[in-house]
């Protein structure tokens, strides 16, 4: 089986690589796709996603065609043909607006 896997932020400087279609034995998880992507493209990626657990790290986000993995074990979470797999750091920073004042 095919996913497209895409990746964002600091995970696409680490990767040096926006997006690519990798190939997965069928029934794979997620977890699976996180090994394929250490050993094909990066061994640090794991590390920098997943925290000493295993879950993902808060400052990370996983979508699976646009919904986003976040409570389950990344090793029940199956793909599947044609699945997209988004990689991306959680929004941060941004400006600090002052309340508005009452007319």
């Amino acid at each position: 089986m095919r996913v497209k896997v895409r990746f964002y932020g600091s995970l696409y400087e680490l990767l040096n690589t926006r997006e690519v279609d990798l190939e997965l034995p069928d029934g794979s998880s997620l977890r699976t796709l996180i090994e394929v992507i250490n050993s094909k493209l990066n061994p640090n990626f794991s590390r920098t996603l997943l925290d000493e657990r295993g879950g993902i790290r808060g400052s990370y986000v996983i979508l699976l065609n646009g919904s986003a993995v976040r409570d389950y074990p990344l090793d029940k979470v199956k793909l599947n043909n044609g699945d997209v797999v988004a990689f991306l750091p959680t929004a941060v920073g941004g400006k600090r607006l002052k309340p508005c004042k009452s007319l």
